[in-house]
């Protein structure tokens, strides 16, 4: 890929990062169509969305992705491995960003759904070629700006997404009118965290990732606070089950994969 490619790929993922934080001001100023978020949480009620004060973490995510944004349009980071290797990636998933929530205020709720799945298989993709929580090799050691500005950014936005895409599949054929197949909304909630609790933990015995962690039980804690005893005690066993995992992952990281030009490893790797 050459300079002028390197610049393109800059400038795309400046403007598209814009286009969605006016999107995001429109939602809450305007709002868009009339219809702020707390209103569409309250019209398409489930037992897996977490209690309104969780969502504060988006805050913490574009306060990164900011950063990150700022960080890759570096002329000194134009040729960065860890920015050629995502690419477009970061516009793409910004882009879905956005259009996810003209989506959801305008009511296209199933393309909600697919945009948000598109949206976590993008971030899944960003995950998987930063090789985000195992060492780097030792031609190609990452700095600590690296992993400040590009690997926690997307490690904390992918954790979010993994939630997010739970919950606005729950909304939505809650909305629907789905019966579940016979079985009751709270306990198809507690088999949901259960399927995201054996996701999230896989991930993290084989991939040291505290970012990925804590956003995670940040998120089980905002179920728990919101839904019903069960729904919740399932929420607090998952959010323990996570913090154990990262753990084993971090002893399996040091353990297995310590070198010594593979130190540079922090909250983000």
């Amino acid at each position: 890929m050459n300079n002028k490619n390197d610049l393109l790929r800059q400038i795309t993922n400046v403007v598209v990062f814009v286009f969605t934080l006016v999107v995001n001001f429109l939602a809450i100023a305007l709002p868009l169509n009339n219809r702020s978020t707390s209103q569409i949480s309250d019209e398409l009620p489930s037992f897996f969305t977490p209690a309104g004060f969780t969502f504060s973490v988006w805050s913490v995510i574009y306060l990164a992705l900011i950063g990150f944004v700022i960080y890759q349009a570096m002329p000194s980071q134009r040729e960065n491995i860890y920015l050629r290797r995502i690419g477009y990636l970061p516009a793409v998933a910004n882009l879905l960003n956005g259009l996810w929530i003209f989506a959801w205020h305008y009511a296209y709720y199933g393309l909600s759904v697919l945009l948000m799945l598109a949206l976590l298989g993008t971030l899944l993709t960003i995950y998987i070629r930063l090789n985000i929580g195992l060492p780097s090799q030792p031609d190609e050691a990452r700095s600590n700006a690296d992993l400040l500005l590009i690997y926690f950014p997307m490690a904390i936005y992918f954790a979010w997404i993994n939630v997010a895409t739970v919950a606005n599949i729950a909304s939505v054929v809650n909305y629907a009118g789905w019966n579940g197949f016979g079985i009751a909304e709270p306990t198809w909630s507690v088999i949901m965290i259960g399927v995201v609790t054996l996701i999230a933990g896989s991930v993290l015995v084989s991939r040291a990732n505290a970012a990925y962690a804590g956003v995670l039980v940040w998120a089980l804690y905002g179920i728990s606070a919101k839904q019903p005893d069960n729904v919740a005690t399932a929420a607090i066993v998952a959010a323990v089950v996570i913090a154990i995992a990262a753990a084993v992952g971090w002893y399996r990281f040091y353990q297995r994969f310590k070198k010594p030009n593979s130190a540079a490893t922090t909250i983000a790797s």
